[in-house]
């Protein structure tokens, strides 16, 4: 569903995430291909975009765009209004973060 769906990114646990374009806004999307389920994480009114996983398979980060400035930030999939504004106090456009491999 959804306009336009980009960016996905797979989870350890094989799960989906994804940035969906509905009513002129990107949202995130996480879906589980083996049983179909989807939930779309409707945080704010901001553009949510390039998501990663995180290797607990909860949590993204992501990219949030609000009036022309970018600001990345962690999302619990599970309580999606729980964010962490991870560039907080750090002036300039911050996007495409991703999560390094758990060691």
């Amino acid at each position: 569903s959804g306009r336009e769906n980009v960016e996905p990114n797979w989870s350890r646990n094989g799960k989906l995430v994804y940035s969906s374009k509905n009513g002129g806004r990107y949202t995130l999307v996480v879906q589980d291909p083996r049983g179909g389920s989807r939930k779309e994480l409707r945080i704010d009114g901001a553009d949510w975009t390039e998501p990663s996983w995180a290797p607990n398979g909860r949590h993204l980060v992501a990219t949030r765009t609000s009036g022309y400035q970018s600001s990345i930030y962690v999302v619990d999939t599970l309580q999606p209004k729980n964010t962490i504004h991870v560039t907080e106090g750090r002036p300039g456009d911050w996007a495409a973060a991703s999560w390094s491999p758990k060691k």
